[in-house]
């Protein structure tokens, strides 16, 4: 078994996109997600995914994960339709330096991970993997990291860009986008699946158990569980 397994409980909320409902479970929390117009396939990393088109889909949790000072990790695979510039997740309500956070396909390759404490230039949190780091041809494993001043983000299991000393105080904007930003005019194209929020900063073990268990023929379960948590996920399918 490659890596180690996250602590079940800290799984603030997990969605698996397996079911074709306009309301999708949150397996771990309370908080489901609402979807308009994004599109159910079952051509998911692991069964179902949801896919968006890049006009206007979009599906919304009412809540915000990583808001205030506290350590978070954002987990996801994503199979990119489109090079073009597209909001992932996040909870800015602008495309324009706005505060909050989001995770954002830029162009040539390069992902971004944006946070700002207040409303202005420039943002005060910049991830940037560097172009390249991803294609249109497949799923990519995506993590993003929070440990108190120092934010990391991570691509099929390799460390892509740190920054350190920032130790905002996130607005709380109550509500977490998948596949847009309320306000955005650069929308997700392509399949988003496996999306979770951990409320500590993931390991690297952790990570690259999360990154293995999705990976084709593997035996480990996914995620964040291991043969002796089942009786703790029981009943959730995974």
């Amino acid at each position: 078994m490659v890596g180690t397994a996250p602590t079940s409980t800290d799984c603030v909320s997990y969605y698996k996109f397996d079911t074709n409902n306009a309301t999708q479970p949150d397996s771990v929390g309370s908080y489901n997600g609402s979807v308009t117009g994004a599109s159910y396939t079952a051509s998911g990393k692991i069964n179902g995914a949801y896919d968006f088109d890049g006009t206007d889909d979009i599906v919304s949790i009412s809540n915000d994960f990583c808001s205030g000072t506290g350590d978070f990790s954002i987990s996801l695979w994503a199979d990119f339709d489109s090079d073009a510039n597209g909001y992932l997740v996040g909870t800015i309500d602008t495309a324009a330096y706005a505060a909050g956070w989001a995770f954002v396909q830029g162009a040539s390759g390069t992902l971004y991970f944006v946070a700002d404490q207040s409303v202005g230039s420039p943002w005060d949190v910049l991830l940037n993997t560097g172009a390249g780091a991803i294609t249109t041809t497949g799923f990519y494993h995506l993590v993003v990291t929070r440990k108190d001043g120092t934010w990391k983000i991570y691509v099929n299991n390799v460390l892509k860009d740190t920054v350190s000393g920032e130790d905002l105080i996130i607005v709380d904007n109550s509500t977490t986008y998948v596949g847009s930003i309320a306000g955005a005019t650069s929308d997700f194209n392509g399949r988003i699946d496996e999306l979770a929020f951990f409320s500590v900063e993931l390991t690297t073990d952790n990570i690259a158990y999360l990154y293995n268990a999705g990976s084709p023929g593997s035996a480990q379960q996914y995620p964040f569980t291991t043969a002796a948590d089942n009786a703790i996920f029981m009943g959730m399918n995974f």
